[in-house]
């Protein structure tokens, strides 16, 4: 298990919109700067929550209805589905930078540095990184620059974002929509 550490910037403080629970695990994906970070936190961690995302098999699913980008990811049996919203408008422009384009010479396999970290205390309890299949890294990143070129209309958003909560009131039944699907290779 990692060591415990303190955290010193404040968790999503990238981007403080949109966040999802499940039960007491709040998710949040960002992608900033080029590089790729999904934060869990959690008012109290266990340890089999701690290790299954550090070993646990990892699976990841894209899911998209326009204008929304959902990342659901999933830790063994101890961390089930998180669905953890992007917005790219809603980031800093200077953190703001497109992903690679299909078939470039910058592109690469996605690396997705993920973080379990307790929401009171602030201690980072567990560090994985992971690197999404070429496939998925495309669809992800295609989505990223749709949504990018897009004027923002922040109530669309949420009501998207609704109608899904509506129709999918789990994260399995919103993990049935994705686009793409793999498991992160360490």
């Amino acid at each position: 298990m990692a060591n415990a550490m303190e955290l010193t910037a404040p968790i999503g403080a990238s981007h403080l919109g949109d966040i999802s629970v499940r039960g007491s695990i709040r998710s949040q994906y960002v992608y900033c700067h080029g590089e790729h970070e999904l934060l869990l936190t959690a008012p109290e961690i266990t340890a089999a929550q701690a290790e299954a995302l550090e070993r646990a098999d990892a699976d990841f699913a894209l899911v998209i209805e326009e204008p929304a980008i959902l990342l659901c990811a999933r830790f063994g049996d101890a961390i089930p589905w998180l669905a953890a919203p992007f917005c790219w408008h809603g980031l800093p422009r200077e953190s703001r930078q497109l992903p690679p384009a299909p078939h470039s010479p910058e592109e690469r396999r996605a690396f997705l540095q993920v973080t379990l970290a307790d929401s009171v205390t602030r201690r980072l309890r567990a560090i994985r990184n992971v690197t999404l299949w070429l496939d998925f890294t495309r669809s992800l990143h295609e989505a990223i620059r749709d949504q990018a070129r897009t004027t923002f209309d922040p109530k669309e958003h949420e009501r998207v974002l609704s109608r899904l909560r509506l129709r999918h009131p789990t994260v399995e039944s919103l993990v049935a929509l994705a686009r793409v699907r793999c498991v992160g290779s360490p």
